[in-house]
């Protein structure tokens, strides 16, 4: 059977929330039922409405990420932890990132991985919930037994005049209230496009125990661990028994990319400094300081505000947990679900909750980071050479 989203169910489905929405008393239910037919309105509307996209300037750019650092300073001050923890591994990460890039130049067969069915991936996907928790699998198959009419695969894609954009490798888009999943998971080659189908049924399944924290601001900086968790387990314990190659790029690449974006995180602040004191001006005065105190060129520059805190703050932070959370999964699983079903059954993972975790001593953050990325190193460094 083919896979797609109906969109005639997304329709009826929105209608039915509606109609509890005018049927209503409770404020709380009723702003509620806004949000989700909110959300619904603005999928429709970016789907299937021309967009135009006007660049920003590089001035623009360094106000918006002026007021980011102010928005979000609390999180800033946790991908500065993620960073500093990782900084001593930036040789190590640097030239495995660039054994990658060569071997895909020179051996570029060593990429042309299996192409799984939408059947076998959804099947590896089911097989491994099964596995994972008996719990959580049960939800599981409630939105599995929907496929047909809520998972889709897409290419993945970005937009080549909007340097600031790139569309996820999946999403979930979920319809509280009626407790409706619509997955869309990136079409690839090999054992990643299970691990992404994976990752999107972790956020549904979440958002099926607590159907707010699909809308919710206050979860925005750790909104990931609930997905990149199984998806890690998935690679760990699953992937590498099938691909052992491409899992193992699978935990480096990200580790990578999110020691990327940090480090452009932080190199922002040095551009906002520089800008300031050169009376919010940028000219060459700035790039001329920034290559002074940090020796950034005009390339640094654009790379450090061509990433918002707010679409790469997630992904760091909820990675940096769950490598501590994954790290106590290998020394004690019981423990490690424990606090997964704890984390994804709490309704608010903001600030408080990371000072929660850290005064319970239950998962000290950032504790384990760097021994869990050194082993991640070692893992495809090993890969790497077996193919050298």
């Amino acid at each position: 059977m083919r896979y797609r989203w109906n969109q005639k169910d997304i329709f009826n489905a929105t209608n039915k929330i509606q109609k509890l929405l005018e049927k209503e008393k409770d404020p709380e239910k009723i702003a509620f039922y806004a949000k989700v037919i909110d959300a619904v309105n603005n999928y429709m509307f970016e789907t299937y409405a021309p967009i135009s996209y006007r660049p920003s300037s590089l001035q623009e750019r360094v106000i918006d990420a002026t007021d980011s650092h102010l928005a979000y300073s609390r999180f800033v001050t946790y991908i500065g932890r993620f960073l500093d923890e990782l900084n001593p591994l930036y040789d190590d990460i640097c030239d495995l990132d660039e054994i990658e890039g060569n071997l895909k130049y020179e051996k570029p067969e060593l990429f042309d991985f299996k192409r799984y069915t939408h059947e076998e991936t959804l099947s590896l996907v089911r097989g491994f919930y099964a596995d994972f928790d008996k719990e959580l699998y049960d939800i599981f198959m409630k939105i599995y037994d929907e496929r047909y009419k809520s998972v889709k695969f897409v290419k993945h894609y970005t937009n080549p005049d909007d340097p600031t954009f790139q569309e996820t490798s999946g999403y979930c888009f979920y319809l509280g209230g009626i407790n409706k999943a619509y997955i869309s998971v990136d079409e690839q080659k090999g054992i990643t496009k299970v691990s992404d189908a994976v990752h999107e049924f972790g956020h549904a399944i979440r958002y099926s125990i607590l159907p707010s924290s699909a809308y919710s601001a206050e979860n925005c900086f750790v909104s990931e661990v609930e997905a990149i968790f199984p998806e890690l387990v998935f690679l760990y314990e699953q992937g590498k028994k099938i691909d052992s190659f491409q899992s193992s790029l699978a935990m480096f690449d990200p580790l990578a990319t999110y020691y990327e974006k940090a480090s452009c995180i932080r190199m922002q602040q040095l551009i906002v400094n520089a800008w300031y004191d050169n009376n919010y001006k940028l000219d060459k005065n700035v790039y001329q300081r920034l290559r002074e105190v940090a020796q950034m060129d005009r390339n640094d520059v654009y790379a450090a505000l061509n990433t918002p805190i707010k679409a790469n703050g997630p992904y760091i932070i909820s990675f940096g947990i769950v490598l501590e959370l994954f790290n106590l999964y290998k020394r004690d699983k019981d423990k490690a679900m424990y606090l997964y079903k704890k984390i994804i059954k709490y309704p608010s993972l903001g600030d408080e909750f990371l000072r929660l975790l850290s005064i319970e001593n239950e998962l000290p953050l950032f504790e384990h980071l760097r021994e869990e990325a050194i082993q991640i190193n070692a893992d495809v460094a090993s890969e790497f050479n077996m193919r050298m």
